[in-house]
C-alpha cells in the first residue's frame, strides 16, 4: 500500500514537472514570435519607449487633463511588456535545438558577452581622448534616460504589489528615491561632454545626426560598410567548399564579390584560430567575439530569427553579419548530422536568397570529407542562384601554431 502511494506521488510530481516544462516552452515560443517583430530594432524601440514614458505620456496627461495619469499608466504597461519580452527572448535564445537549457551553455554565452565587453574596453586604449569622451557622453546621456525610465517601471510594479499584499517594498522605494534625486546628473554630464566636444569641433553634430539615423533606422551612409546586400558572382570554376588556410581558396572566394564587407569577413575567418571545443555553441560564441573584434564597423547578431512559422521554415541563424551574411555552424560530422546540415542550408538559402550569401561554417571536420559531402549541395544551390559556401574553419585534429591567437 505504501509503495503504491509512493509511486503515485512520484508519477504526480513527474506529470507536474512535464506540464510545467511544456508551459515554459510554450511561453518562450510565444515570446520568440513577438521578439521577431522587434529584432534588429530593439534599441530603437527601447529609446522610443523611454521617451514615451518619461516625456510624451506625462505631457499628454497634463495637457488633456487625464485623471489618474492613465496615459502614463498604460504607456508604462506597454513598456514593461516590451522589456519583459526582450529579456525572456534573450534568455530563450540560449536553448539548444531541442528547446533545453544547460548551465554550461548559459555560462559560455555570459562569458562571451563579458569577453566582448573587455575587447571593447581594450579599444579605448588606442582611441583618441575625444573619441573616448564622445562615447562616455553617449553612455551617460542614454544611461540617464534609461535609468529614469526604469524608475517608472519600478513604481508601476511596486504599487499594485504593496496594495495586494499590504507590504512595503523598501528596496524599490529606495531605488526610486535615489533615481529621482540623481538621474539628472548623468543626463547633465552627458550633455556637458557633448557640448565640450562641440565647442572643440562643431562637425560632431553631423556624427550625432548620422548615429541617430542609424539608431532609429532612418539610414546613413557614413559607415565603412554601407547598407547593402552582398552580391556573389557565381563561377563554375570556383570551389564552394573552402579551406581558409589555403591562400588560393581565400583569394578565389574574395574575388567572387566586390563587397568590402565580404572581403573583410573572409579575411576575418582566415585569421580565426579557435581552440578545441566540445560543443558547437562554444565555437559559435568564440566566432561572435572574433567577428565583433575584427569587424567593429559591422553589425554582428547571434540567434538571428529567419523564416515564418506558417511556412514551416522558422528558425534562428547562428550569426548574421550586417543583415546580409548568414552563418550556420556545425561541429558534428556524423552521416546523419551531415544530411541534416544539407537540408538546413538548403532551407536557409531559400529564405535568404535575396539578402546575401549563406555560409556553412564547419569545425572539427576533415576537409576532404567535407569537400566530398558538401560540394554537390553547394553546386546545386549555385544552379538555383542561391549564393552559398561551405568553409572548414577548423580542420579535424588541426594543431595550431604556438604563436596563434587562440580564442
Amino acid at each position: 500500500m505504501e509503495q503504491t502511494e509512493t509511486k503515485t506521488t512520484k508519477d504526480s510530481i513527474n506529470q507536474t514537472l512535464t506540464q510545467t516544462n511544456t508551459a515554459i516552452t510554450k511561453l518562450f515560443d510565444t515570446v520568440d514570435t513577438i521578439d521577431r517583430k522587434f529584432y534588429g530594432r530593439r534599441m530603437k524601440f527601447f529609446i522610443w519607449g523611454c521617451i514615451l514614458v518619461l516625456m510624451v505620456a506625462p505631457l499628454l496627461d497634463e495637457l488633456l487633463g487625464v485623471k489618474q495619469d492613465r496615459i502614463t499608466y498604460f504607456s508604462t504597461l506597454v513598456f514593461l511588456i516590451f522589456v519583459l519580452t526582450i529579456v525572456l527572448a534573450f534568455v530563450g535564445a540560449w536553448r539548444d535545438d531541442t528547446g533545453n537549457w544547460t548551465w554550461h551553455r548559459a555560462k559560455s554565452r555570459l562569458q562571451t558577452y563579458y569577453e566582448t565587453s573587455k575587447d571593447q574596453l581594450q579599444t579605448t586604449k588606442t582611441n583618441s581622448q575625444d573619441e573616448n569622451l564622445y562615447k562616455l557622453g553617449q553612455y551617460l546621456f542614454f544611461g540617464g534616460v534609461a535609468w529614469k525610465a526604469f524608475q517608472n517601471l519600478s513604481v508601476f510594479v511596486r504599487k499594485p504589489i504593496e496594495s495586494l499584499f499590504s507590504t512595503r517594498l523598501t528596496s524599490l522605494r529606495n531605488f526610486e528615491r535615489f533615481t529621482a534625486h540623481y538621474y539628472w546628473v548623468a543626463l547633465a554630464l552627458g550633455v556637458a561632454v557633448i557640448a565640450y566636444l562641440y565647442n572643440k569641433n562643431p562637425q560632431i553634430v553631423e556624427r550625432i545626426k548620422n548615429e541617430l539615423r542609424q539608431l532609429f533606422g532612418w539610414g546613413s551612409d557614413d559607415t565603412k560598410y554601407k547598407v547593402e546586400v552582398v552580391k556573389i558572382s557565381q563561377n563554375t570554376n570556383t570551389d564552394l567548399v573552402i579551406n581558409p588556410k589555403r591562400t588560393e581558396h581565400v583569394a578565389a572566394t574574395i574575388s567572387s564579390s566586390n563587397s568590402v564587407l565580404f572581403t573583410d569577413f573572409v579575411k576575418a575567418i582566415e585569421n580565426w584560430n579557435p581552440r578545441q571545443a566540445d560543443y558547437e555553441y562554444e565555437y559559435q560564441d568564440r566566432l561572435y567575439r572574433h567577428l565583433r573584434k575584427h569587424l567593429p564597423d559591422a553589425s554582428i547578431e547571434m540567434e538571428y530569427p529567419i523564416g515564418e512559422n506558417y511556412l514551416g521554415s522558422r528558425g534562428r541563424a547562428d550569426i548574421v553579419v550586417n543583415d546580409t551574411i548568414l552563418i550556420e555552424m556545425k561541429r558534428d560530422s556524423s552521416a546523419g548530422a551531415i544530411q541534416r546540415a544539407k537540408g538546413q542550408i538548403a532551407q536557409y538559402s531559400e529564405i535568404w536568397k535575396d539578402k546575401g550569401p549563406v555560409i556553412l561554417l564547419l569545425c572539427d571536420y576533415d576537409f576532404e570529407k567535407a569537400r566530398l559531402a558538401f560540394t554537390p549541395t553547394m553546386n546545386d544551390l549555385a544552379q538555383l542562384k542561391r549564393p552559398a559556401f561551405t568553409i572548414v574553419a577548423r580542420a579535424k585534429g588541426e594543431n595550431l601554431p604556438l604563436t596563434a591567437h587562440l580564442q
